[in-house]
């Protein structure tokens, strides 16, 4: 068996979300992301039977890989839903680009009837030679800082009822 050169990192983020389980688990879908994240350019929905996350649903969206990969290694994210149980508040996807793949996992934590804690695992592979730079020292860094940019939106959405506003952009996020 041939052992790879490729190269992998790992980082999980967590925090608490003062909500209920039941209230933060059905946010995680692109669709529902649009309360919260996501504008309705960000992504396009390939496939899903209920319109909505789901196994086996297929999305496309162009925001993670500029940051995650470097503006030079910019490419479309495809991502594949491949466990969405609803019933342990945990979903899974699988980020496919041309040169790494992504595994992302979500699991919810109940702590307490309005209190939970989301932890988000991402594991990245490069898969061609030519991602080998997107490796760096701080890929990590980029990994945990988008998982802790993602919660923060998350977390103010379901405390709140409102969406965030970036400073950076001051679009994403802003009130609807």
């Amino acid at each position: 068996m041939n052992r790879n050169n490729f190269k992998r990192e790992h980082e999980s983020f967590s925090l608490v979300i003062n909500a209920s389980a039941e209230k933060i688990f059905p946010l995680l879908c692109p669709v529902e992301e649009q309360k919260w994240f996501w504008d309705e350019s960000d992504y396009s929905m390939i496939y899903s039977d209920s319109g909505y996350s789901e196994n086996n649903c297929i999305f496309l969206e162009n925001t993670s890989g500029p940051f995650l990969m470097k503006s030079n290694m910019a490419e479309p994210t495809y991502w594949v839903t491949t466990l969405y149980d609803k019933g342990n508040y945990v979903i899974h996807w699988v980020h496919v680009r041309s040169s790494s793949i992504t595994k992302q996992e979500v699991s919810l934590k109940v702590i307490g009837p309005l209190e939970t804690e989301v932890t988000w695992d991402k594991t990245m592979t490069a898969i061609k030679e030519e991602a080998g730079p997107i490796f760096d020292a701080e890929l990590k860094d980029r990994m945990k800082m988008m998982m802790a940019y993602i919660g923060q939106f998350l977390k103010y959405y379901c405390e709140t009822g409102t969406r965030l506003v970036s400073s950076k952009t001051g679009e994403r996020g802003k009130d609807s």
